[in-house]
Parts: C-alpha cells; sequence; structure tokens
C-alpha cells in the first residue's frame, strides 16, 4: 500500500523538512493515532475507504476512527497519493511542485466542524 506523498512531514515518522532532519524527528501517523486511541481508552479501530468524490483526482481518502471509547472518540482521514497540503483547500501551482498534491476528494474544514459539533454535545 502506498503511503501518502508528504515530504515535509513523512506519514510513517521520522526526519521531517525538505533537507531530511532539517525540521526534527517525528513520530509518525500511525503512532500517533494509537497513543491518542490508548490515551482516550479506545478500542475496535476501524478502517474505510471512503468512495471518491472528484474523477479527476487520483488521491484516495482513508477514514481511521475507533469506536467504544471512554474518552473523546479517534478519527484521522489519510490521504493516500496527497502531500503536505489542507484537503479541500487551494495549493497554487508553484507551490504544489514543492508541498505535494491538494486532495479534493473531502473538505478537511467541514470535515473538522463535524467532529468537533460532535463532541461538544
Amino acid at each position: 500500500m502506498r503511503r501518502p506523498d508528504d515530504r515535509l512531514n513523512p506519514y510513517a515518522g521520522g526526519p521531517s523538512g525538505l533537507t531530511p532532519g532539517s525540521r526534527g524527528v517525528l513520530l509518525g501517523i500511525p503512532k500517533t493515532i494509537e497513543l491518542f486511541a490508548a490515551r482516550n481508552g479506545c478500542e475496535s479501530p476501524r478502517t474505510e475507504t471512503l468512495p471518491s468524490v472528484e474523477i479527476r483526482d487520483s488521491t484516495r481518502v482513508e477514514w481511521r476512527h475507533f469506536e467504544r471509547c471512554s474518552g473523546p472518540p479517534v478519527e484521522a482521514y489519510v490521504i493516500h497519493g496527497g502531500g503536505h497540503t489542507w484537503p479541500g483547500g487551494r495549493t497554487p501551482l508553484l507551490i504544489a511542485s514543492v508541498v505535494g498534491k491538494t486532495s479534493r476528494q473531502l473538505d478537511a474544514s467541514e470535515r473538522m466542524a463535524a467532529f468537533f459539533d460532535r463532541c461538544s454535545r
């Protein structure tokens, strides 16, 4: 399985930055999700591939979420083929050559607002 193409903050962790290690060393998304899930007492991780909504966009989105948490829920959206960009946002072409592709398969702002709305009830 190909992992997201973020050259600035590698998905699996390790040295970050345009020159390896120039921005430190990161834990990585999978371990970060596991830590939050353990801290929040979550069980039963689930991964769902979201349906494609933009035919001209080759990125693919996985929604990772945990059910039955004793604390706040834990969710993450993994953008396969995406770069260090904001899903649903605008990335100028010149900048995209450095930071990578922006997914049009979901709007991260809308997803975050919905998540916080659910958690605030």
